[in-house]
């Protein structure tokens, strides 16, 4: 495997990761609303499950994302639109996480952010600002 093809790999295993992180949100609001204390409790030990394969797969990324600027001189046009559609496509769920955290889902009684992992929105704000 290539650099290029395992940092593009590396780029679909966090997309696909945090794709599962929103849908556990999406789980956790309705659990809030319903008042299920055991979903919740399933929803933080899936959400720490998560955070430590995000946490290791951003490892993995390191070494090719501090070399960016290189490895990207050596991508075809294909591979370069691939790269950056992957990337825009993670930095639009990251978004629509911290969105949904930042507005508290709307649920009655739940401060503005409570279930915010303070580690998602720091990554969801600056992830990838600038290619």
């Amino acid at each position: 495997m290539t650099d290029v093809d395992r940092f593009l790999d590396g780029l679909r295993r966090r997309e696909e990761a945090y794709r599962r992180m929103a849908r556990a949100a999406e789980e956790q609001a309705g659990a809030l609303a319903a008042g299920d204390a055991d979903a919740l409790l399933a929803f933080a030990a899936r959400q720490g499950a998560l955070l430590g394969e995000i946490e290791a797969i951003e490892r993995d990324l390191a070494p090719d994302r501090d070399r960016w600027p290189e490895l990207r001189a050596s991508l075809d046009p294909g591979t370069l639109r691939e790269v950056e559609e992957t990337v825009d496509r993670t930095r639009r769920v990251l978004e629509a996480l911290v969105r949904g955290e930042d507005g508290g889902k709307a649920l009655p009684g739940r401060p503005r952010g409570a279930a915010a992992a303070p580690a998602i929105q720091r990554r969801a704000r600056g992830a990838y600002g600038a290619r």
